[in-house]
């Protein structure tokens, strides 16, 4: 696409700014309604500015200047000088090659904003028009570009069938539109894209069947689960069916704020539909989905609420004709796996948040967990601890049922094995045969559990919590559950979370937070351990990755943030790793940043 063309890659990079926004003048109406997708950039002068701005705050500006002006760069490599509307919005628009003369290479239209249609063709000294059509060839191009006007745009393709069509437009209304406001975005049209894939699907149904038929002509001992293998598949195709059946659109847009990027991800599902319904019937918060984790340093942190019957009949839905199937081949197998999903489903009705916190490990690998956790879950304690349980021992009937060896892997769970603040914890201690993977299996599990191996506390806090510990001292046992009991927040007072938290929707039903410089440094940590040391220094308390989850209408949306001082620090922290990968050792120097 645009091969050795400096003006179709120059045009291309103006669109790949792109946002879809909500027309104003409306690019969308003159977009081709057969596109599959569009990119399109909102107000080209100004998200090129804070493009710039963005890449300046970074450092990056001084390693590659085309990025301290995008739009003067591309406009110098594209010889455009006049004509164009730098106030308009740009939009790359692929269409379906199979009405484009079938030549994917060449399906595509970019709409550039133009103040003069007939000042931009002139930029083009060998520019030739018949009809409404011009031909040029850019400076050191071995290709034609085509173009012709369309509203208030110049439509450019390598493609003359293409600015010779006559756009009907797109039409996109609810959360997407709103949506196509942001600076770039890159819209997917579900109308022509399920046309196209559902076809496919299907015939790949029919593939995958033929294939399962072959698979269980040659394994006697599968032959009976034959039936319940093909439904199983059959309703993973199913779900992704029903995705093409009910999308009316997918964004992913990008946003350039002062304080950083702003990203969201957005499908939304036509009104009345299956997905539509559940997107629309599912419930978002205000609070802080962080209440009763203790103070700390984390690796990642964060929570989430919902409504246990709403998640329950999703996973019924797909899965418990399957299990309906299972039952009707019998034994033991059968009822093992029954019995396991049913106490899966006990424990997901019964549980209507969690906050979870992992903590960043301390003390030498092997005499300290690599993993560290505190999870504190609402909703039933007591049926959540009964399921709970119930998952553990199941594992064992399930590992009996197939064959496997009983101490292979096996749960042990010891009732009342330590109290801390009155509360008495429940232990359960997982054992693992490892022998045939070798010394080094189990040096790995001593790495991830510690000396003493797997061990989860498990104890209720009143009728609504359920906390569980693992990898952890006593001590952060304690904070955690007066953390729980209070339901204290200190994380979301944190300056770095709150500032990041601001970001995200008022509105979601999770958010989560990954402190990367606490990722990094124990990254480091860990491999100076193992003698691969390196001298890497980052600023401490930075501001954390941010995301958050949630539905609007019948959207369902995953929202982003990543701080600017958080990737100029990641980008100088790169930097000085390269350095002394090439020096071949530690070095005692700082690097870019101040590292």
């Amino acid at each position: 696409m645009f091969r050795n063309s400096r003006m179709a890659v120059a045009t291309f990079a103006m669109a790949m700014l792109v946002t879809v926004s909500m027309t104003r003048a409306g690019v969308l109406d003159q977009v081709p309604g057969e596109s599959l997708f569009v990119i399109k950039v909102t107000s080209i002068k100004a998200t090129s500015d804070k493009l710039a701005k963005f890449s300046t705050d970074l450092g990056v500006a001084a390693f590659a200047p085309p990025l301290s002006d995008p739009l003067g760069f591309i406009r110098e490599q594209g010889g455009i000088k006049a004509g164009t509307n730098d106030t308009g919005d740009l939009a790359f628009a692929y269409i379906d090659p199979a009405i484009t003369g079938g030549d994917p290479d060449k399906s595509f239209v970019v709409l550039i904003p133009v103040s003069d249609y007939a000042a931009f063709i002139g930029n083009f000294a060998d520019a030739k028009t018949e009809g409404l059509i011009s031909e040029f060839t850019p400076a050191g191009t071995p290709e034609a570009l085509f173009a012709a006007q369309w509203g208030e745009h110049a439509a450019v393709s390598q493609n003359k069938q293409i600015v010779g069509m006559k756009p009907t437009g797109m039409k996109v209304n609810g959360v997407s539109a709103k949506e196509l406001g942001k600076d770039m975005v890159f819209l997917a049209n579900f109308k022509t894209i399920r046309a196209k894939l559902q076809p496919l699907l299907a015939e790949g149904r029919g593939e995958i069947n033929k294939n399962i038929e072959e698979e269980l002509g040659k394994e006697a001992e599968l032959a009976k689960f034959g039936p319940t293998i093909k439904l199983a598949v059959d309703r993973l195709l199913d779900v992704a069916d029903t995705f093409l059946r009910d999308a009316e659109a997918s964004t992913i847009a990008i946003n350039f704020v002062p304080e950083g990027l702003n990203i969201s991800v957005v499908a939304e599902f036509t009104q009345g539909s299956y997905l539509g319904d559940i997107a629309a019937g599912s419930k978002n918060s205000t609070q802080s989905f962080t209440a009763g984790l203790p103070a700390g340093k984390y690796l990642m942190f964060g929570g989430y609420e919902g409504d246990p019957a709403l998640t329950a009949k999703v996973i019924d839905d797909v899965i418990a004709p399957v299990i309906a199937e299972l039952k009707k081949t019998g034994g033991k197998e059968a009822d093992a796996i029954s019995n396991m999903y049913g106490d899966f489903m006990d424990y997901v009705k019964a549980v209507k948040g969690q906050s979870v916190g992992l903590f960043a490990p301390q003390g030498e690998v092997g005499q300290a967990a690599l993993l560290q956790a505190i999870n504190v879950y609402t909703g039933d304690a007591a049926a959540m601890k009964a399921a709970y349980f119930k998952l553990m021992e199941g594992q064992d009937d399930l590992m009996a049922a197939f064959g496997m060896p009983a101490d292979q892997m096996k749960y042990t769970i010891t009732k009342g094995a330590k109290t801390i603040e009155g509360v008495a914890f429940d232990q359960i201690k997982g054992d693992f045969k490892l022998d045939a993977a070798g010394p080094e299996a189990e040096q790995m599990m001593k790495f991830l559990y510690g000396p003493e191996g797997m061990n989860f506390y498990v104890a209720e806090l009143g009728a609504d919590k359920l906390i569980q510990a693992f990898g952890v001292d006593d001590a952060t046992i304690a904070s955690a559950i007066k953390a729980a009991k209070d339901g204290s927040d200190p994380l979301a007072a944190v300056p770095g979370v709150k500032a990041v938290t601001a970001q995200l929707p008022a509105n979601k039903s999770g958010a989560f937070y990954i402190p990367i410089d606490e990722v990094v440094t124990t990254g480091l940590g860990v491999a100076k351990q193992f003698g691969f040391g390196m001298n890497v220094q980052m600023q401490p308390d930075l501001p954390p990755l941010a995301f958050s989850t949630g539905t609007e209408g019948t959207a369902i949306r995953i929202d982003a943030h990543a701080p600017t001082q958080l990737i100029s620090q990641l980008i100088a922290a790169g930097f000085q790793i390269a350095m002394q990968a090439q020096g071949g050792g530690e070095r005692k120097g700082g690097g870019p940043g101040g590292l």
